[in-house]
């Protein structure tokens, strides 16, 4: 049955007709057919012109003109979302230019919206024709339509898509741009097939470090950490220049930190250091914002390496001032005065917040920060969220970010738009949740996108020369901390964190299923492979030898055959039975993981990176744990929060106590009882597990950082 608009439609264009003879009326004519799916009535309507044509010429001009007018009428079927009719428009448009690239990019997005991709579509289309004669390439419609294709098109045919790049003169850089841009951070259900193609683009450019670099970034995903580790290496072996060469060193130190192969680490590291040293002090001409990022990141791994704050600061500090000077060169030559009208009235009296990250989610960031969204006070404080690279449909964040803000905003990984929307926003203080562990907050953070900045929670401070204070306590940083920060360090009254608590799910491991006797003691230790520490390794399997009938249970991420080697190799060195150590499998959720921690007597925080959220976890769930004093952030935090809680028992000032302290624990069964007995008290009294107040006292902090920026 004819759409009564499609009716009107064809009526007007035939009463048109009889009264014109313009090749335009029948192009329109044809094109409501076609909507109605007469398509015979399309073909004919479209052929009397073309039939009438006076010669060649005039029949390619009209045939031209026809062609237009369909990418038109596609275009307008597209915008109303009626996707099929804007394929069979662009199909015909594919009869008369069968190389137009653009047409078969858009027929692979339409054709996934209306029926399903197929490997003879390549063909169809042929699309490697298209690419060859292109002039240009839309690259951003060229990686959509690929990671259509590469999404649903099975591995064996992957290669007949890849291969119509080859067509092209830009068939590697496409390649890259290509791999990044469609298996990215929006694509995490494709990691396998992104792996797939990024193996088979390898093979046919086996030099190209892009491609290198993401399957060592990627091969961690899927546990494949010493695979991720070898081909770090060899993209930092196919770097030329210094400043590569530093982007090397980062991505090989990040995969072989996650290997926790600390034997390579410790062989290139006085290389790398000294490699960055020379950077900052004599910057190449030609260094630019992307240089300095890699610096930048390239500090924050120093910490888990070595307890040395004032030294690693000063690295961070001078890496912030280059890229910071970086930066003001491009936005001198930008130009762009910013001039944007405030999206959301103010309320006058009111302090406007700002919270920018992209670990608002179900990330230990998120579970520890949501108790300040939960408990601020709205009649004085507007709550204004920027989720960055944050899916719109995460049920974590919608619950305790989304739904208790005043704004909440999921953002791209564009620095410029964002620091001009916060801007717009007129935030009064921007609270950055994420530190360097993400580029694009540290962009906007450097480009002072509000009057009053700080680094609060991530990680340690940044070194961002635009950041105004860090908030830390009396505990986490040492009374001298202020001489080697770049920020004013901000101390809060009594803990720079305070959470309500945690939830707790059902266990799914027992001793039983560990086969381990149920008078045993039980030492664990669970932290990501950047934290680990072959030294601090040693120490605990000193405790476990030393301690009758115990054992060590161990969770972590990292490659299976180097755990194995570098766990026996500690144990041997300790003196330990190999039997008394056991491996577990990863949680499926976060619940789960603490349920599964009760089954631990004793705690073995990690040094010289200590543990944060799982040292939170252990504290609630009033577990005994041994950790060593340090001097930096990282090191400082078990302690902080230990002695918050009310214990000092348990806390070392060095591996020497550590090691006397976990065998303490270990043999005294009723020491603890004692601890964990003032652990469940302190539920009720601890400042640690007070979010209300030590909400209260984050608020006054901002509203005496507004008193001193008014002055």
């Amino acid at each position: 049955m004819i759409a009564p608009s499609i009716t009107k439609q064809i009526a007007r264009y035939k009463a048109a007709i009889a009264k014109s003879d313009l090749a335009s009326n029948y192009w329109w004519l044809g094109i409501s057919y076609a909507l109605n799916n007469n398509l015979a009535e399309a073909d004919a309507t479209w052929l009397i012109p073309l039939a009438n044509a006076s010669d060649e010429a005039a029949a390619a001009q009209l045939a031209t003109d026809l062609g237009n007018t369909l990418l038109i009428a596609a275009q307008q079927q597209t915008e109303l979302r009626n996707y099929r009719g804007a394929l069979i428009l662009r199909e015909y448009f594919q009869q008369l230019h069968d190389t137009c690239l653009e047409n078969v990019l858009q027929l692979v997005l339409l054709t996934d919206c209306c029926t399903q991709l197929h490997p003879a579509h390549i063909l169809e289309w042929q699309l490697a024709e298209a690419i060859a004669e292109a002039e240009e390439i839309n690259q951003p419609l060229l990686a959509a339509a690929f990671g259509k294709m590469l999404g649903v098109i099975c591995t064996e045919n992957i290669s007949q898509v890849l291969n119509c790049l080859q067509y092209s003169d830009r068939a590697e850089e496409l390649l890259s741009i290509l791999l990044v841009q469609a298996f990215g951070i929006g694509f995490p259900y494709l990691t396998d097939r992104g792996i797939s193609v990024a193996e088979y683009c390898l093979e046919l450019f086996p030099q190209n470090l892009g491609l290198r670099h993401f399957l060592s970034v990627t091969y961690p995903q899927v546990n494949r950490y010493a695979d991720s580790a070898q081909m770090a290496q060899k993209y930092y072996e196919g770097c030329v220049t210094d400043l590569e060469k530093v982007r090397g060193y980062y991505l090989w130190t990040r995969a072989l930190l996650e290997a926790s192969d600390f034997a390579q680490v410790a062989t290139i590291m006085p290389a790398y250091r000294s490699l960055v040293d020379q950077i900052l002090q004599n910057p190449p001409p030609d260094i630019d914002l992307e240089n300095c990022k890699s610096i930048i990141s390239t500090t924050g791994f120093f910490p888990y390496l070595q307890d040395l704050p004032a030294e690693n600061h000063h690295y961070q500090n001078r890496a912030g001032q280059l890229y910071q000077a970086c930066l003001k060169l491009e936005l001198a030559d930008a130009k762009k005065p910013y001039s944007a009208k405030p999206k959301h009235p103010k309320k006058p009296g009111v302090l406007r917040i700002g919270y920018i990250g992209g670990t608002l989610r179900s990330h230990s960031v998120g579970w520890l920060s949501r108790w300040l969204w939960q408990y601020h006070n709205h009649e004085k404080f507007e709550i204004f969220t920027y989720n960055i690279n944050t899916p719109e449909h995460n049920s974590f964040n919608a619950h305790w970010f989304a739904s208790k803000s005043d704004a909440n905003y999921y953002l791209n990984n564009n620095p410029v738009e964002i620091a001009d929307l916060i801007r717009q926003d007129q935030i009064d203080i921007l609270v950055d949740v994420d530190s360097i562990t993400s580029s694009v907050t540290y962009e906007v953070m450097s480009r002072r996108a509000a009057p009053i900045q700080i680094t609060w929670l991530g990680w340690d401070a940044s070194g961002c020369p635009e950041i105004d204070y860090y908030i830390a306590d009396h505990q986490v940083l040492p009374a001298d901390a202020q001489a080697y920060y770049s920020e004013k360090i901000w101390r809060l009254p009594q803990t720079y964190l305070a959470v309500d608590g945690f939830e707790v799910g059902t266990a799914t491991i027992s001793r039983s299923s560990l086969n381990i006797p149920a008078d045993a003691v039980i030492y664990f230790s669970a932290q990501k492979g950047y934290k680990l520490n072959a030294a601090n390794i040693l120490a605990q399997m000193q405790i476990v030898r030393q301690v009758a009938n115990s054992y060590l249970l161990v969770k972590t991420r990292m490659d299976e055959d180097t755990a194995l080697r570098l766990y026996q190799s500690l144990a041997a060195a300790a003196g330990l039975e190999w039997s008394k150590v056991r491996f577990l499998g990863e949680d499926p959720n976060e619940i789960t993981h603490r349920a599964n921690l009760q089954i631990a007597d004793v705690v073995l925080d990690t040094f010289p990176y200590n543990g944060a959220t799982t040292t939170l976890e252990t504290l609630w769930l009033g577990i005994p744990m041994v950790t060593t004093i340090g001097e930096q952030f990282a090191a400082r935090n078990s302690y902080g929060f230990m002695t918050c809680a009310g214990i000092t028992e348990g806390i070392g000032k060095s591996i020497v106590e550590y090691i006397e302290w976990g065998i303490k624990l270990g043999k005294d069964q009723s020491l603890r009882q004692q601890v964990a007995s003032k652990l469940l008290a302190a539920r009720w009294t601890s400042p640690l597990w007070n979010a209300h107040d030590f909400t209260l006292e984050m608020e006054k902090a901002y509203q005496q950082m507004w008193q001193i920026h008014q002055a």
